[in-house]
């Protein structure tokens, strides 16, 4: 049986998610595997501003979704408008 990957780059028997620093580098690994390189991949696609902004709504929910659970202590279904806010307060 084959070990499921947790990233494009990662499988499960490679790295130790009870340590912090292979949690980020999945996670890192995640984020620009899953949202970010194909989002560039699009730009160059004609008509694909939609599916690139579909893509890039996931990234910028997950980080509200981790904001609103740490400050509500489990909270998980976000309205639109609440992923919204929480993405101008990580941006600035």
């Amino acid at each position: 049986m084959s070990v499921p990957y947790l990233s494009p780059n990662y499988r499960q028997d490679q790295v130790d998610l009870a340590k912090l620093d292979d949690r980020i580098r999945v996670y890192e690994d995640q984020v620009r595997g899953w949202f970010l390189e194909p989002a560039k991949a699009l730009l160059s696609v004609p008509n694909s501003a939609f599916a690139l902004l579909y893509i890039l709504m996931g990234y910028f929910e997950h980080h509200a979704i981790y904001l609103k659970d740490a400050a509500s202590g489990g909270a998980r279904i976000l309205p639109l408008t609440m992923v919204m806010n929480a993405r101008r307060s990580i941006t600035g």
